[in-house]
């Protein structure tokens, strides 16, 4: 098997309830927290548009690509 190098695209979304009347800041943390508890259990599956072969870098193209 080859490795190759990869572009994935993830389009994250959360649904928050806010006050009509709080700030975009709060709306922004809210957001923050349900995105950071999607990435830590796991869930992003659900939140994958799409992915495809890296053409302008492929690997190999840096030092880290180990």
């Amino acid at each position: 098997m080859a490795r190759v190098a990869k572009v994935v695209i993830f389009t994250l979304m959360t649904r928050v309830i806010v006050e009509d009347t709080d700030s975009e800041e709060t709306l922004i943390e809210l957001a923050k927290e349900n995105i950071l508890a999607k990435i830590h259990n796991n869930e992003l599956g659900e939140n994958l548009e799409t992915h495809f072969d890296d053409e302008e870098c492929p690997f190999g193209t840096f030092e880290t690509d180990k």
